[in-house]
């Protein structure tokens, strides 16, 4: 939550957000919401 608390706009929220990390792939490589 966090994120939304430092963001300065919708652009900038749907960056940050974006560069999350929610899983890793079987290879051990991250999975960011944008790759979702």
């Amino acid at each position: 939550m966090a994120v939304l608390a430092l963001t300065d706009g919708l652009k900038d929220m749907r960056a940050r957000l974006g560069k999350m990390v929610v899983a890793s792939s079987k290879k051990g490589e991250p999975v960011t919401t944008d790759d979702l």
